[in-house]
């Protein structure tokens, strides 16, 4: 029995042991089955992911066909500004020549209307001197410095024929000139060449005539009477700063002036006489316009023109021609862009009868000081009286 009991509870043990290894087989297929669903959930999580990922990629690929679409219109916005700024610009540039053109134009038709009213006019040059080569050599120092602050140096010293001085009066539409002698030391423009000029040329010069009033007063009242019966000639032309030792000069109120005055009053021919500071290095207190006063006084026949505007005396020139009906005042070596207000105004309106223009050629050129009278803009009666009528007046020319 107890052997039989003994395998009995064997057997019953094993039947436990086995029912407990089913058991575990069970539950190690029910772990397996739950692996697999979880390895099976992870692939499905693993396919959805990398389906997402691929959503994004195409979005991001999307984000960037419509980022590099937006640069294109970005860029063809751009040029098509550009562009557009180009033609504005060439618009701009359109608009400006056409602008140029229209001032050009306009500075055409003004050139026009100022050439047509100087031929209309027919300027005088109330003192004007040419200096031929062989003369031109001869210029001391003292004139040499002036010529250069003008910029004429070379004109001065190369000098110059008279068929070229005609030649620029046509040009510059200068109708006469009153020609002057001229002498200073070595330099001798004298009253023979002038009268000889005036012969070849006599409807472009009338001739202005000097002389040394130093000299003895018979024989030089015989030179003004001999230059103009004889040699045409019909003003004399004085220079006060001339006649002293280069530190004086000779006043025109000094005694040795007045026979000369008395002849010209006597030949009806007017005296032209350099007032002002004098540009070569000579002295300029005997230009004083104050000293003409005492001469119009005692000679009230006689015509009395300042030479060189007077400056710094100016006004002082102006006041005298204005006071006395036989001082004039002419513009010699004094372009109008430098005249002083004042000037401009006395020529203009309260002196318009008083004023003779005058360039001091070869000094300065015609053309340019008939282009400044130009500028001011004058009414055409003040600039006809201006550039012509008063210097016929005055000089009595035909």
């Amino acid at each position: 029995m107890s052997q039989v009991e003994s395998g009995r509870w064997k057997a019953e043990g094993g039947m436990e042991k086995a029912e407990s290894g089913m058991e575990k087989a069970e539950g190690g297929k029910r772990n397996a089955e739950s692996g697999r669903w979880k390895a099976e959930s992870g692939r499905w999580k693993a396919e959805s992911g990398m389906e997402k990922a691929e959503g994004g990629k195409r979005k991001a690929e999307g984000g960037m066909a419509k980022a590099e679409s937006g640069k294109r219109k970005v860029e063809s916005g751009t040029r098509k500004a550009e562009g557009g700024m180009e033609k504005a610009e060439s618009g701009t540039r359109k608009a400006e020549g056409g602008m140029e053109k229209a001032e050009s134009g306009k500075r055409k038709v003004e050139g026009g209307r100022r050439n047509a009213e100087r031929q209309t006019i027919g300027a005088i040059d109330a003192w004007a001197t040419c200096i031929p080569p062989q003369e031109a050599q001869h210029w001391p120092d003292e004139f040499r410095h002036v010529f250069r602050r003008y910029g004429s140096i070379e004109k001065l010293t190369d000098g110059m024929q008279i068929e070229t001085m005609v030649a620029e009066m046509d040009e510059a539409g200068v109708d006469i000139a009153v020609l002057s002698a001229f002498v200073y030391k070595d330099v001798q423009v004298t009253n023979e060449m002038v009268g000889a000029w005036v012969k070849q040329y006599p409807k472009k010069f009338v001739g202005c005539g000097t002389v040394d009033p130093r000299g003895k007063p018979m024989r030089v009242l015989d030179e003004i009477k001999r230059m103009v019966n004889d040699l045409g000639l019909i003003a004399l032309r004085l220079e006060p700063y001339a006649y002293g030792d280069g530190i004086r000069g000779l006043p025109p109120t000094e005694r040795a002036y007045w026979p000369l005055y008395a002849k010209c009053c006597e030949l009806n021919v007017p005296v032209a006489i350099q007032v002002g500071h004098t540009g070569p290095l000579l002295p300029s207190e005997a230009g004083r316009p104050i000293y003409l006063d005492e001469v119009a006084l005692a000679f009230p026949e006689l015509k009395i023109i300042g030479a060189h505007l007077g400056q710094p005396w100016d006004e002082e020139m102006m006041i005298l021609a204005w006071k006395h009906p036989n001082v004039y005042i002419d513009t010699s070596a004094r372009p109008a862009k430098r005249w002083p207000p004042a000037f401009v105004e006395f020529a203009r309106g309260w002196g318009q009868d008083k004023v003779l223009w005058a360039t001091d050629y070869p000094l300065l050129p015609f053309k340019r000081c008939l282009d400044d009278v130009d500028a001011l803009d004058l009414p055409f009666e003040a600039k006809r009286k201006l550039l012509r009528d008063n210097a016929k007046r005055v000089f009595g020319i035909a």
